[in-house]
């Protein structure tokens, strides 16, 4: 088997969606002939980074698994090479310092283990500065996987207006040093191509996706049976980090006032499902006794604060965060998933897809998505079945929505997701074919996977419509990824 090295700060036990991407990669690529070794943070490394400590996702892991874990740099200053390095005009010392000691164990595995090549895991971005170095170093191919768009995200902010320059060129140096980048959805690798001046052979996509043993198939299509609503309440679940809900509070205010652009913090929140809510209450309080609003994960506490201004208190349940082993039954138990997302601006897609957005859609149940332009609204629009996507800040369409679903649970039918056989592409040992076929191309020079999951489930959805049975359809989306 040819071996790979990781350099993913995330990773189990640590918990959130920044892990469950790299931790999936590592769980499948030995059946792809890739025996993978990882170099990540320490196991409880304090800092903003750290999310929370998640044994589950230890589950599957290969049981020889190699894992060097760098601890955080908190009981010895940084050195001066970290304070003088260029990244510190975008990351605090202590990050540079991580990197580097990262970087160094990145090299050492590489060499001990004659590996084939590296992938580099961003966020934190600061790792994507190593790339250059591990590639000189090792004399390996590196493989940039970046989970979130960097630079262009326009989530950063920062101190002084030159910040955000310096981010981008630092990206912009990053995306050409690497051998292949991988983006996380296709606007995200249209915006890299465009940044960095990269042809199209040298960025490929390959988005988060689900566990398909999470998430048992259906025997019937939505379009072939409408199940009755159990009695009681309609419950629509979050599971997740929710941030403030508070427009005044949510941005970046006085010295970090200078941002990558001007995307709206607050609507990564469930700021317009509560104020739909109470909207619902008011209109048809006949329905909404019988509505409940459950947040699983780290939510901001003004959520609660606008729940009580708002008078729907009694509607909305907060719990902590879950280990992710629960999370399939709490989704597929919902009558419907929230899935926000901040805006963008006018005329621009989105450059990101919610980690969180693809165990929703494979759970089977309906998604409600706050979501601006962009490869998430397309992945729910073509999987089909009762979602809704609508604007982040769109609270009459939420409204509207909620009633209709609250109407017809009172009717007795329950509202469905999109048929599972559809989402075969985001398979999560599918995509890890993807890396698989990545790793070769760059180690070996012949042409990565030119297409992508969406184009797929596009192929997928037509033949749908077109008539064909579910039991086809998975075999046709096994010739597909063929």
């Amino acid at each position: 088997m040819s071996r790979v090295v990781f350099l993913a700060y995330y990773f189990p036990p640590m918990g959130g969606a920044g892990t469950q991407r790299t931790a999936a990669f590592v769980r499948h690529l030995p059946s792809f002939g890739i025996d993978p070794l990882v170099v990540c943070a320490g196991e409880r490394t304090p800092g903003a980074h750290t999310i929370a400590h998640d044994e589950s996702l230890l589950a599957g892991l290969p049981g020889s698994l190699p894992v060097t874990r760098v601890p955080a740099v908190d009981q010895q200053s940084p050195s001066r090479r970290d304070h003088c390095s260029p990244a510190r005009l975008i990351a605090s010392a202590r990050e540079v310092a991580w990197a580097r000691r990262a970087a160094d164990a990145t090299v050492f595995a590489a060499r001990r283990a004659d590996a084939s090549a590296v992938v580099v895991s961003v966020s934190p971005y600061v790792c994507g500065h190593a790339v250059a170095e591990i590639r000189r170093r090792t004399g390996r191919p590196v493989l940039l996987d970046l989970r979130d768009p960097w630079a262009l995200d326009g989530w950063r902010s920062f101190r002084t207006p030159v910040q955000p320059a310096v981010d981008r060129r630092l990206m912009r140096r990053s995306l050409r040093a690497a051998d292949l980048v991988i983006a996380n959805c296709p606007a995200a690798a249209a915006a890299f191509r465009t940044l960095a001046d990269l042809p199209a052979e040298r960025v490929v996509v390959i988005p988060n996706g689900f566990e398909a043993e999470d998430f048992p198939a259906r025997r019937k299509s939505v379009r072939e049976t409408r199940p009755a609503h159990p009695a009681g309440v309609f419950r629509i679940v979050h599971v997740g980090t929710l941030h403030d809900p508070d427009p005044r509070t949510a941005r970046p205010r006085g010295r970090r006032r200078f941002a990558c652009g001007r995307l709206a913090r607050h609507l990564r929140s469930a700021r317009t499902l509560l104020l739909a809510a109470a909207a619902v209450r008011r209109q048809h309080p006949e329905w909404a006794d019988r509505l409940r609003l459950e947040f699983y994960g780290q939510v901001h506490p003004g959520h609660e604060s606008l729940a009580r201004d708002l008078g729907i208190e009694d509607l909305l349940q907060i719990h902590p965060y879950v280990d992710h082993d629960q999370v399939p039954g709490i989704l597929a138990n919902a009558d419907a998933i929230l899935v926000p997302l901040h805006g963008v601006r006018s005329g621009e897609d989105a450059l990101v897809v919610p980690g969180k957005l693809y165990e929703a859609v494979a759970s089977g149940r309906p998604v409600l998505a706050t979501v601006p332009p962009g490869d998430a609204r397309r992945l729910i629009r073509l999987a089909g079945g009762d979602s809704r996507v609508l604007a982040a800040h769109d609270e009459p369409g939420v409204a509207d929505a909620i009633a209709g679903w609250l109407e017809g649970a009172a009717a007795g039918w329950r509202p469905e997701g999109a048929p599972r056989e559809l989402l075969h592409p985001f398979r999560r040992d599918r995509l890890t074919a993807r890396l698989a076929a990545s790793i070769d191309a760059v180690v070996h020079g012949t042409a990565p996977p030119a297409d992508d999951p969406w184009m797929e489930l596009a192929e997928l959805t037509s033949r749908l419509d077109g008539g064909m049975p579910l039991g086809e359809l998975r075999d046709a989306a096994e010739g597909l990824a063929a």
